[in-house]
């Protein structure tokens, strides 16, 4: 088992460089001591959620110059967060199609709110990663 907030394999660290390595991330592997709090069971498909995070973490090149990896998330959300999805209100619909818009939310953060985009929780994930939540300056910590 790894140790709190490791990758379970995580591998040589080649250093930041120009196009550092990217590993495989599975937040929901218990070897991440997450902060979250939601009790309700996942029942979104999580996949292009995951894709959009592990984007935003690229798109943060201070994050794999600090870990020495880039990450492609896979697998779920840290332990305690839960994806939901909801309508946009007044509904909006897709053109010719018969379903609503809708936006996702993370929710499970300790403050009880939720984060409003991959982006915005990719910080929080960092921290978490890190096993450094106590500087978390996310928008909810």
């Amino acid at each position: 088992m790894a140790a709190p907030n490791q990758a379970p394999n995580p591998g040589a660290n080649t250093g930041p460089g120009p196009n550092p390595p990217t590993r495989d991330i599975d937040l929901s592997d218990p070897t991440f001591a997450s902060d979250g709090q939601a009790q309700q069971p996942q029942v979104v498909d999580l996949a292009r959620f995951l894709y959009m995070l592990s984007g935003a973490f690229r798109n943060t090149p201070n994050y794999a110059a600090t870990l020495g990896y880039t990450a492609n998330f896979t697998g779920g959300l840290p332990q305690g967060y839960v994806l939901e999805l909801r309508a946009r209100h007044p509904f909006s619909f897709v053109q010719d199609q018969m379903r609503a818009v809708t936006d996702s939310y993370v929710r499970g953060h300790p403050s009880g709110g939720s984060f409003r985009s991959a982006g915005d929780f990719a910080k929080h994930v960092y921290h978490i990663m890190r096993n450094d939540l106590v500087n978390c300056d996310c928008s909810l910590c």
